[in-house]
């Protein structure tokens, strides 16, 4: 009987000691997050929905697209925002932090450097200054920080084999910074400010052959119509949300999709 019991005892330590450890995030068959480029007439915001139906937005554009961005997220069904992502501190970057922060119950907030009092909220929120190189997993996402300049930062952002980068200022000191790192694939650029600059080069696409490429819009700029060239030339899809609309990108684990309308 003592010695029954003494199995006994044993087989249910060892099946305890058998069972895994609880994953904060563990990916399912049909794994897919999103992330979607809003059009907005004055400033950038791209909101990313994670495997887990969670949503984090980077930037909140102007003051100017407030009307525009409520529409978007409405269509979208957000209710909640867990994160708000700047990479950059003017207006057309954080125009709309307060209210998205009240409206949306935003948990935290990401930034580089000083935060700006023109971007932060009134509300007592969490907030978070990346530095570069660091590296975030946002409910399945990975974000790496590649470039630092002041109160902006380029990312890198994927999700399975879908990379983007997400450029800061479009410059050619950026890219080459940018280009010395060793980086998981990518294949989505976000063009930095708004495709006023001169970056990418062809240097770096030849390097990098991404297949698309996504602008926002800018009161005031004028695109570098030389760049846009560029990218045609390396037969890049080249979204000027102006002319394309709001663009949604779907990532699953194999590969990515722009789903037509």
């Amino acid at each position: 009987m003592l010695r029954f019991l003494f199995l006994l005892l044993v087989s249910l330590v060892m099946a305890g000691a058998s069972q895994p450890e609880e994953s904060f995030y563990e990916p399912k068959e049909q794994s897919q997050a999103k992330i979607t480029f809003f059009n907005l007439p004055d400033g950038e915001a791209t909101l990313l929905q994670t495997d887990g139906k969670k949503y984090y937005l980077f930037n909140t554009g102007s003051k100017d697209s407030y009307k525009q961005l409520m529409e978007e997220l409405e269509r979208f069904h957000v209710k909640t925002i867990e994160g708000i992502i700047l990479t950059g501190q003017t207006d057309d970057y954080c125009g709309n932090m307060d209210r998205l922060v009240d409206q949306y119950q935003v948990e935290e907030i990401y930034h580089t450097g000083k935060m700006q009092s023109n971007c932060e909220p009134e509300a007592d929120v969490m907030t978070t200054n990346w530095k570069e190189d660091d590296e975030v997993n946002l409910d399945g996402i990975s974000l790496k920080v590649i470039f630092t300049e002041d109160e902006k930062m380029a990312l890198h952002v994927s999700f399975y084999e879908t990379g983007i980068i997400f450029f800061a200022k479009g410059d050619i000191k950026e890219e080459i910074h940018i280009t010395k790192k060793t980086l998981p694939p990518f294949q989505i650029l976000k063009i930095g400010e708004y495709g006023t600059g001169s970056a990418p080069t062809e240097q770096f696409l030849e390097k990098t052959d991404p297949h698309m490429a996504v602008i926002f819009t800018r009161h005031g700029n004028s695109m570098n119509d030389g760049l846009i060239e560029r990218m045609h030339g390396f037969w890049m899809d080249v979204y000027r949300l102006e002319q394309t609309g709001t663009t949604t990108i779907e990532m699953d684990k194999d590969q990515y999709n722009v789903p037509s309308d």
